[in-house]
Protein backbone atom coordinates (compact mmCIF):
# COMPACT_ATOMS: atom_id res chain seq x y z
CA UNK A 1 0.00 0.00 0.00
CA UNK A 2 1.46 3.11 -1.21
CA UNK A 3 1.81 6.63 1.19
CA UNK A 4 -0.82 8.20 -0.64
CA UNK A 5 -3.34 5.19 0.39
CA UNK A 6 -2.41 5.36 3.84
CA UNK A 7 -2.90 9.01 3.88
CA UNK A 8 -6.57 9.01 2.16
CA UNK A 9 -7.47 6.36 4.66
CA UNK A 10 -5.91 8.35 7.31
CA UNK A 11 -8.21 11.46 5.90
CA UNK A 12 -11.27 8.94 6.00
CA UNK A 13 -10.86 7.61 9.43
CA UNK A 14 -10.60 11.35 10.31
CA UNK A 15 -14.58 11.57 9.38
CA UNK A 16 -15.45 7.96 10.28
CA UNK A 17 -16.73 8.80 13.40
CA UNK A 18 -19.47 11.01 12.21
CA UNK A 19 -21.33 8.10 10.50
CA UNK A 20 -22.87 7.32 13.74
CA UNK A 21 -24.65 10.40 14.36
CA UNK A 22 -27.82 10.87 12.53
CA UNK A 23 -28.30 13.74 10.53
CA UNK A 24 -24.43 13.94 9.53
CA UNK A 25 -23.16 13.85 6.09
CA UNK A 26 -19.40 12.58 6.58
CA UNK A 27 -19.24 13.79 2.78
CA UNK A 28 -20.27 17.51 3.68
CA UNK A 29 -18.40 17.25 6.96
CA UNK A 30 -14.93 16.77 5.14
CA UNK A 31 -15.75 19.37 2.09
CA UNK A 32 -16.13 21.67 4.91
CA UNK A 33 -12.68 20.87 6.89
CA UNK A 34 -11.18 20.81 3.97
CA UNK A 35 -12.19 24.15 3.09
CA UNK A 36 -11.30 25.68 6.25
CA UNK A 37 -8.24 23.21 7.47
CA UNK A 38 -6.92 21.70 4.58
CA UNK A 39 -3.69 22.00 5.56
CA UNK A 40 -4.27 20.82 8.86
CA UNK A 41 -6.54 17.99 7.85
CA UNK A 42 -3.26 16.68 5.69
CA UNK A 43 -0.55 17.45 8.36
CA UNK A 44 -2.82 14.75 10.52
CA UNK A 45 -3.28 12.44 7.46
CA UNK A 46 -0.18 12.34 7.27
CA UNK A 47 1.32 12.04 10.99
CA UNK A 48 -1.49 9.01 11.68
CA UNK A 49 -0.39 7.36 8.56
CA UNK A 50 3.31 7.35 9.98
CA UNK A 51 1.76 6.69 13.40
CA UNK A 52 0.21 3.69 11.86
CA UNK A 53 3.51 2.29 10.35
CA UNK A 54 5.73 2.98 13.09
CA UNK A 55 2.88 0.86 15.25
CA UNK A 56 3.68 -2.30 12.72
CA UNK A 57 7.25 -2.02 13.10
CA UNK A 58 6.92 -1.87 17.03
CA UNK A 59 4.64 -4.93 17.09
CA UNK A 60 7.38 -6.88 14.82
CA UNK A 61 9.96 -5.59 16.90
CA UNK A 62 8.26 -6.80 19.90
CA UNK A 63 7.36 -10.30 18.62
CA UNK A 64 11.12 -10.66 17.37
CA UNK A 65 12.29 -9.89 20.88
CA UNK A 66 9.81 -12.46 22.65
CA UNK A 67 10.50 -14.87 19.93
CA UNK A 68 14.16 -14.90 20.37
CA UNK A 69 14.03 -15.16 23.83
CA UNK A 70 12.21 -17.93 23.71
CA UNK A 71 14.81 -19.08 21.72
CA UNK A 72 17.34 -18.10 24.05
CA UNK A 73 15.62 -19.84 27.14
CA UNK A 74 15.34 -23.08 25.18
CA UNK A 75 18.85 -23.21 24.34
CA UNK A 76 19.42 -22.63 27.99
CA UNK A 77 17.67 -25.78 29.51
CA UNK A 78 18.32 -28.01 26.78
CA UNK A 79 22.26 -27.56 26.97
CA UNK A 80 22.92 -30.05 29.80
CA UNK A 81 20.95 -32.62 27.73
CA UNK A 82 23.05 -32.05 24.46
CA UNK A 83 25.91 -34.10 24.76
CA UNK A 84 28.15 -33.40 21.84
CA UNK A 85 25.73 -30.91 20.38
CA UNK A 86 26.24 -28.39 23.04
CA UNK A 87 28.35 -26.51 21.43
CA UNK A 88 26.02 -25.40 18.47
CA UNK A 89 23.22 -25.08 21.43
CA UNK A 90 25.57 -22.89 23.64
CA UNK A 91 26.46 -20.33 19.96
CA UNK A 92 22.70 -20.29 19.36
CA UNK A 93 21.88 -19.19 22.32
CA UNK A 94 25.03 -16.87 22.40
CA UNK A 95 23.25 -15.62 18.80
CA UNK A 96 19.68 -15.20 20.46
CA UNK A 97 21.03 -13.55 23.09
CA UNK A 98 23.09 -10.80 20.88
CA UNK A 99 20.04 -10.65 18.98
CA UNK A 100 18.14 -9.33 21.43
CA UNK A 101 20.06 -6.73 22.55
CA UNK A 102 20.58 -5.57 18.55
CA UNK A 103 16.69 -5.51 18.49
CA UNK A 104 16.47 -3.34 20.92
CA UNK A 105 19.68 -0.90 20.24
CA UNK A 106 17.92 -0.33 16.98
CA UNK A 107 14.30 0.37 18.25
CA UNK A 108 16.33 2.94 20.96
CA UNK A 109 18.18 4.48 18.73
CA UNK A 110 15.34 4.90 16.23
CA UNK A 111 13.16 5.96 18.94
CA UNK A 112 10.81 2.84 18.05
CA UNK A 113 8.14 4.19 20.63
CA UNK A 114 7.83 5.12 24.29
CA UNK A 115 6.59 1.53 24.97
CA UNK A 116 9.68 0.03 23.96
CA UNK A 117 12.38 0.87 26.42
Amino acid sequence: MGEADQIDISLRDLFAAGDTKPGVDTNTARQHANEKAGRRCRLYAIADALARNRQSQVRQDWLLVYSLAFLAFLCFALFSFAGEGSNWILLLYSFAFVAIFVVFGRAHVGQASDSFP
